[in-house]
């Protein structure tokens, strides 16, 4: 009896080293994966930053042409573009990490971490879609009337009010970004450059 109680200790604690060893090696791939994610989606954002800067600055001659046209039939914009392009932010890994359930055996600090960085990643992915949906409204109106410094009155001022819109939207957009950034260099443990 005391062989066969023996036997049956040793094989449970072989497979508890055995579902241990999983364990840590799903937690390590999850890491890895992760990490790796998190450095691709923080080289895509600062490769994108300093565009926002130029989106808001086109914004803002929009905005100056809508007022000037507005105000006396003329404008010294000579040039209307109305473009934004956006990092592609993947999250993948996270959701492979919590689908197979690698959170489970980690640190709950570590995960807390990390959901609070994929919140505000989808925060900024959220906004993209909706600054792209803002654009697709002003394209519209430009688009319609061919030559947009023969637009008619009231057109301008849809314009003027969308831009308006548009402008405080990609505000707080840049905001989450330079927000998120800053989340990405402090999860791979880089500061900001010069900082």
């Amino acid at each position: 009896i005391a062989a066969i109680t023996a036997g049956i200790l040793i094989a449970l604690a072989i497979g508890s080293v055995v579902e241990r060893n999983r364990e840590r090696a799903l937690v390590r791939q999850a890491r890895t994966a992760i990490g790796q994610e998190v450095a691709e989606n923080r080289g895509a954002m600062e490769r994108s930053i300093d565009d926002l800067g130029h989106q808001r600055r086109r914004l803002s001659d929009a905005l100056r042409f809508a007022d000037q046209m507005l105000k006396t039939e003329r404008s010294d914009v000579t040039e209307l573009s109305l473009s934004m392009s956006f990092p592609t932010l993947n999250q993948a890994a996270f959701n492979t990490a919590d689908r197979t359930g690698a959170f489970a055996y980690m640190d709950y600090g570590e995960v807390r971490d990390l959901n609070d960085l994929y919140e505000v990643q989808d925060l900024v992915t959220t906004s993209q879609r909706h600054l792209l949906e803002r654009l697709a409204g002003l394209l519209a109106i430009v688009n319609e009337s061919g030559d947009p410094t023969t637009a008619p009155r009231q057109d301008l001022e849809v314009f003027r009010g969308r831009l308006l819109d548009t402008l405080g939207a990609h505000y707080i957009h840049e905001n989450l970004a330079k927000a998120l950034l800053a989340q990405y260099r402090k999860k791979t443990g880089e500061a900001k450059p010069g900082g």
